[in-house]
């Protein structure tokens, strides 16, 4: 049964990254066009305007897709879940229309406290429509995932990614627009999704109104919103504090080292709490499953993504160096190492909250995360004057473990569901030991030598694991197994192509 649901994980945890990772690796491929016609400033400004509008759309997408995520596999939901996507539309529907113009009038004042410009007032009033179709965008992808069509999930997510892309490049790289390219780019891809969901979304409604339907969900959800937004101040709050003590420029040379490191949110994280969501709710009524599917899940996630985590680290200065057109970005390098951990934080945090989750504890989940929330915010004040942006991601990083050692605490509190620290404490021993002695190692050796020398301490990781007694018994032994699979497969490729060879 837990392999099933592993299994299953993995499969749909696969569909969803091949729009991840598409996402990530076209932007990827973007970033010596984005930084060969954008200055550090205007990354600056996607940066703050983006965290200014995922605060006031938090307010009415995060408790209607966690209303909806919770309740429309629970039994009693069973014959109202067409009652309640059209009540939560409308809900939606309702709020984000009155968001979307109020921030419309108060678009030039905005600009000129925010970006201290309030000539760019014309692309907040972008913003207002990507405002107002954001809410939608997300409720009817979370419709999507909760019907497990991953499928139609992935193709919506790069039909709308390739028509955002190619109308961004013919802007910037044709027409010169600059940071409105980018801006407009986003917009259509907003469009693109809702278009393409609707018909799906349409099929599942039942046209009828009631409030008996809607308020319990929102109840539940609500109180959560404290902990999306503590959430989001933990991800993003430190933009605005090295707004404070430093330059939009300081901001945007921030916001870009944190998309890189974001390679490993979209590749691994993104697509995990994806396929988790649906396949833990619908075994709700099994808790010995659910606990032993999170606790060894939770091991294997964090053995993967502390793996991507010191690739990614160790060649940090290399990838910027390779895609930043500028060497004006090249000092971001810094930082990508403790925000790329700081994903994996976040990851791992899909699995340790669950026990909370499952038991309704929201008011609990909101209390964590906005304590963590006045950690990161506390932290920042304290670090950033003194280190700048580094401080910054050091006080994300520490405030990711703060968040999950509370979530670890209460899911066991509330729900005994436990998880192997021992073996948790293994792999970030090794992981961390390994990247500070490549550190320890870089010195102006050329850089072929120094990408080898990464290359040895990357590939000491999972042998180090190996020899340390990481790994169990029936993991070594499933692991030995995988590994002769592959090679007799290569065995029968190779033979038959040899055949060939002769027969010719």
């Amino acid at each position: 049964m837990i392999i099933d649901h592993i299994k299953r994980t993995v499969q749909l945890g696969s569909i969803y990254s091949i729009g991840s990772i598409s996402q990530g690796a076209l932007f990827v491929l973007l970033f010596p066009i984005y930084t060969s016609f954008l200055s550090p400033q205007d990354f600056g400004i996607i940066g703050l305007m983006s965290i200014t509008i995922n605060l006031l759309t938090r307010f009415v997408s995060s408790p209607v897709n966690s209303a909806f995520t919770r309740f429309y596999y629970a039994p009693e939901y069973r014959e109202k879940r067409g009652i309640l996507l059209f009540n939560l539309f409308l809900w939606v529907l309702l709020i984000i229309t009155c968001c979307a113009v109020i921030f419309w009038q108060i678009s030039e004042h905005l600009a000129g406290i925010l970006l201290q410009d309030k000539n760019l007032a014309p692309l907040l009033k972008i913003y207002a429509l990507i405002l107002f179709l954001q809410p939608l965008s997300s409720l009817f992808l979370c419709l999507l995932r909760m019907l497990e069509r991953a499928k139609y999930f992935v193709f919506t997510s790069i039909s709308s990614l390739l028509l955002s892309a190619g109308l961004t490049l013919y802007l910037l790289t044709v027409l010169k627009k600059g940071v409105l390219a980018l801006i407009v780019g986003n917009l259509i891809g907003l469009m693109v999704t809702v278009i393409m969901v609707f018909p799906v979304f349409i099929k599942r409604l039942t046209f009828q109104l009631s409030r008996s339907t809607l308020i319990p969900p929102l109840k539940y959800a609500y109180p959560l919103l404290l902990s999306e937004y503590s959430n989001l101040l933990i991800q993003s709050g430190d933009r605005y504090v090295l707004r404070i003590f430093n330059s939009v420029s300081m901001v945007g040379l921030y916001a870009f080292g944190y998309q890189i490191a974001g390679i490993l949110q979209t590749a691994l994280v993104t697509p995990l709490k994806q396929a988790l969501q649906p396949i833990v709710l619908k075994q709700e009524a099994d808790p010995e499953t659910i606990r032993h599917f999170l606790r060894v899940g939770a091991t294997y996630f964090y053995l993967i993504g502390c793996a991507a985590c010191l690739l990614i680290s160790l060649f940090s200065r290399e990838i910027l160096m390779l895609f930043a057109r500028k060497e004006a970005f090249w000092a971001a390098w810094v930082i990508v190492p403790l925000i790329t951990y700081s994903y994996v934080q976040h990851g791992i945090g899909n699995f340790v909250g669950w026990g909370m989750g499952l038991m309704k504890k929201s008011f609990h989940v909101s209390g964590i995360v906005l304590l963590s929330a006045l950690v990161n915010i506390g932290l920042n004040f304290l670090f950033v004057p003194r280190w700048g942006m580094l401080g910054a991601a050091c006080a994300t990083m520490l405030s990711y473990v703060v968040w999950n050692f509370l979530k670890a605490y209460y899911s066991a509190k509330f729900y005994d569901l436990h998880f192997e620290v021992g073996r948790l404490l293994h792999i970030t021993g090794i992981g961390f030991g390994l990247y500070g002695l490549s550190l320890l190692a870089a010195n102006n050796r050329a850089m072929e030598i120094n990408v080898a020398l990464k290359f040895l301490f990357f590939l000491g990781y999972p042998l180090i694991l190996w020899k340390t007694g990481f790994f169990l018994e029936s993991e070594k032994t499933y692991l030995l197994k995988s590994v002769n699979g592959f090679k007799r497969i290569y065995r029968r490729v190779f033979f038959f192509k040899d055949k060939l060879e002769r027969e010719r």
